[in-house]
């Protein structure tokens, strides 16, 4: 009688375990789905909030703190006051210090770490921009130390370098590679879009290639 009890509550625990892992699933990837699709900076902020309880829920994950991080940076990239940026950037630091913590060496981590670095810069392009562009190559560097077939580490290097004047060790030329082996990566990995992995940036590496063919063709 006490082992059929037991295998009773172990079945019970099971059944529990998955409930929550499938109800956590099925809310990642309805976010997700939303935020791939949103524009603005109120759409970003409701889908930071959506973010923020499943990690309530969740304590022990640390996609639902990356992809609140997500939501504010993007939210910082989409401001038209510049006033407002570094809170969306404070407060995308703070969650992906929180997602560290849990997911150390994490080269997704560090891509977002240096999206903030980038989102700054808006701010106060004279006084910031080398040292932003500085950390958030800094950032870039270590996200491939984790991950050397990280495709959105070498879409951002490719859009930093896209950005940077060629008199000054940058422009379109220079960053064409990058965008080409961040494409690369992306299409062997496309299987993996369907799932709550990070998977942002295909279609942004496609058209920063096919831009940068376009002008080498000139």
């Amino acid at each position: 009688m006490k082992k059929l009890i037991f295998l009773l509550a172990a079945c019970l625990i099971t059944w529990a375990t998955r409930a929550q892992s499938d109800r956590y699933t099925t809310a990642m990837l309805h976010n997700i789905a939303l935020i791939d699709s949103a524009r603005t900076v109120a759409e970003f902020h409701k889908y930071y909030h959506n973010f923020q309880r499943i990690g309530d829920a969740e304590k022990k994950e640390w996609l639902p703190y990356y992809y609140a991080a997500f939501c504010e940076v993007s939210a910082a990239y989409e401001e038209k006051d510049v006033s407002k940026i570094d809170g969306y950037c404070d407060k995308a630091s703070a969650l992906l210090d929180h997602a560290d913590s849990l997911s150390p060496q994490n080269a997704e981590i560090y891509c977002l770490r240096a999206m903030v670095c980038t989102a700054r810069i808006e701010v106060d392009f004279m006084k910031r921009g080398m040292e932003m562009v500085t950390q958030s190559r800094t950032y870039l560097e270590k996200a491939l130390s984790f991950d050397a077939k990280n495709p959105r580490a070498y879409y951002l290097l490719g859009q930093n370098l896209y950005n940077i004047p060629s008199a000054f060790g940058g422009g379109k030329q220079k960053a064409a590679p990058f965008f080409e082996k961040a494409l690369t990566i992306y299409e062997e990995k496309k299987a993996s879009e369907q799932e709550i992995t990070v998977h942002w940036g295909r279609p942004l590496a496609k058209q920063m290639t096919e831009l940068c063919k376009n002008i080498k063709g000139k």
